[in-house]
This record gives structure tokens, sequence and C-alpha cells, in this order.
């Protein structure tokens, strides 16, 4: 990293890996001593790698895509607005998205998530079924489940599951693939700053 950090090109790269995946620059014990150094190297010895990532993480933010949703009965959604959202894509048949839809129930039945617009995109239309018993399953009923009108749902994400968290303005301000327990928390730290 910290070669390829000395070229532009390779600090583009390493800025993308940045947006792409939070907490990356933990991943591995070499990894934030390289990006210090060339942070070090770009801005002088007083940069602080943090706020250099922080500041990385919010000028890349973009869009959230267009999408016409359809319910699970196959009817247009419109997406409500003026609220930070929570988009998670999932699948049914994924152990990862379980914990994780277990994980907003929770949070959800403590209040946790009452200025947030929670939205789930079901990535297998085909799973309707098992998706309506697996949210009833964690106390998510009532919450606006999706599905793609038309495209594929990998066509804008890597994995399942995947979460995003968008501002009032539309703009994705974290992109989430996976899920371990604590996750959770980070999101609601997000959400708060967009309060």
């Amino acid at each position: 990293a910290h070669s390829r950090g000395k070229s532009e090109d390779g600090w583009r790269k390493i800025r993308e890996g940045l947006v792409l995946e939070k907490g990356v620059e933990d991943s591995d014990p070499a990894l934030r001593p390289a990006l210090a150094a060339i942070a070090s190297q770009r801005w002088g010895a007083a940069a602080r790698l943090d706020s250099i990532i922080g500041d990385i993480r919010r000028a890349l933010v973009e869009a959230m895509p267009e999408m016409r949703l359809l319910s699970l009965e196959g009817s247009p959604m419109e997406r409500a607005s003026g609220e930070p959202r929570m988009v998670m894509f999932f699948s049914p048949a994924c152990g990862t998205c379980q914990l994780e839809l277990s994980s907003l129930g929770k949070l959800r039945e403590a209040g946790r998530l009452e200025d947030t617009e929670l939205l789930l995109i079901l990535n297998q239309p085909g799973l309707r079924d098992a998706a309506g018993r697996l949210l009833g399953k964690h106390r998510l009923t009532g919450v606006p489940v999706a599905t793609l009108a038309s495209g594929n749902a990998y066509d804008l994400i890597e994995a399942e599951p995947t979460t995003w968290i968008v501002s009032r303005e539309g703009m994705i301000v974290e992109r989430h693939t996976g899920f371990r327990q604590g996750d959770e928390e980070d999101y609601l730290a997000v959400l708060a700053g967009l309060k």
C-alpha cells in the first residue's frame, strides 16, 4: 500500500478501497502505518489519518441509484423521503442476512430506528413467501419490502447482505457488505450523524 500510494493511480485505488469497505484500514496490522506514511508524505507530518479517511469517505459518496421498486404483491412502490434511509439487500436463504434482520428487528423493537426509513430489498423475487415468514419471525412486519421492477440487485451490490445508509439528500454515505454482530451499532452512529 505504501509504494502503491505514491502514484496518483495507486492512491486513487486506495481511496476507492477506503470508501467501499468500512474499516479496511484496520484489516491488516501493517496497513494503517502504511497509510499514515502516505498521508505524511502527501500532507505533511501533522496529517491525521482518521481525519483524512473521513474526508475521503464523505467526498466520494454517490447518489442512490434510481430504482423502480415493486411491493411483494407486485404493485409499484414509492420511496418515502425526508428521513435518513437504511436500505438492506437480502435473501431469506442467506444465513448472514438472517442474522442482520434479527438484529434490525431488535433495534426496531427497542425504538432505536424510530427516525429512520427502513427499506428491505429482496434480491430473489421467487422467495417472497420465505421472506414474509422471515420478517415475521424477526418482528419486521410493516417494514417496506421491495423487489426491483427490472434489472438485477447484483448489478448494484457485490454480495448479500449489503446495507446502505442514505442521507435525506439521497446520497449513499455508507455501504456495508456482510454482517457481524456489532455492525448495527456502526449503522446507528452513521444515522445519528445524519439527523
